[in-house]
């Protein structure tokens, strides 16, 4: 378990707060018994201050389902493990053995999302159009249905673990998408970019693309509008030119993406 202090932000130590959050909310003693792992060393996995080893994940993983070996969520790990130690040997298989998905780009588009979720939310109280409204709910909707406390993430005083379980929900998400939905992603995400200040500036039109991936587990390829319409080349051109066009511009494709979806 001895290796160098990581950010208690990184992959791993996020999906190890977030999964507990989203299957039950576990607390870290219970989860102690469930899973035979000492609570001190299950602490200090989560604050990124250890590295488990592939054996110690296999038992936190059957700890958060009652005791129960659970295969998924155990690889789940393992591969959130190789995007935090990309170098470290016992990781490298869950890096090989699936060329398709990488890691590290899984996590980053996993924060990417939690962002543009984020301010879907805050347009809920700004009169958005009803593709947005209903998109939210069928998000929501399709979260409950996956994981136990999804839906009281979104209520009261619990921003820090909702985002912690949100990056944790998109990382499983992305990490067993299609290839096609995948790629899709990799390069609609990975072309917005934050404005000047450090927050999102993005049409709403993409949130209601994000959820209706969401809803369909990543398993159908994305579309980037309320309809059943594909990614035309104009659009295209305008996600790649995003991060260089001026603040008002952006307001102003903001306003008519709206129009659009509501339409």
């Amino acid at each position: 378990m001895d290796t160098p202090i990581i950010d208690p932000n990184a992959p791993l130590p996020t999906l190890l707060r977030g999964l507990r959050a989203l299957y039950g909310g576990h607390s870290l003693r219970e989860l102690s018994r469930l899973s035979t792992i000492h609570v001190g060393v299950l602490s200090r996995a989560e604050r990124g201050l250890a590295l488990p080893t592939v054996e110690l994940l296999f038992r936190w993983s059957a700890g958060l389902n009652d005791g129960r070996p659970q295969p998924d969520s155990w690889a789940t790990l393992v591969f959130a493990a190789a995007a935090t130690w990309p170098d470290e040997v016992q990781f490298l298989l869950a890096r090989y053995s699936d060329p398709t998905h990488d890691p590290e780009v899984c996590w980053s588009l996993a924060c990417q999302a939690t962002a543009i979720v984020a301010e879907g939310r805050k347009a809920l109280a700004a009169e958005p159009p009803p593709a947005v409204v209903e998109s939210w709910a069928t998000y929501v909707e399709v979260g409950a249905g996956r994981y136990i406390r999804f839906t009281s993430l979104f209520q009261g005083d619990a921003a820090a673990e909702a985002g912690d379980a949100q990056r944790a929900a998109w990382f499983v998400l992305w990490r067993q998408a299609s290839a096609q939905s995948y790629a899709a992603a990799s390069r609609f995400l990975g072309d917005w970019a934050d404005d000047e200040e450090g927050e999102p500036s993005l049409p709403l039109v993409l949130f209601v693309w994000l959820a209706e991936v969401w809803t369909a587990n990543g398993q159908s390829p994305m579309r980037v509008a309320a309809n059943n319409r594909k990614p035309d080349p104009q659009l295209d051109e305008l996600i790649a030119t995003w991060p260089r066009l001026s603040r008002p511009a952006r307001d102003a494709l903001v306003v008519l993406s709206r129009q659009l979806v509501a339409k």
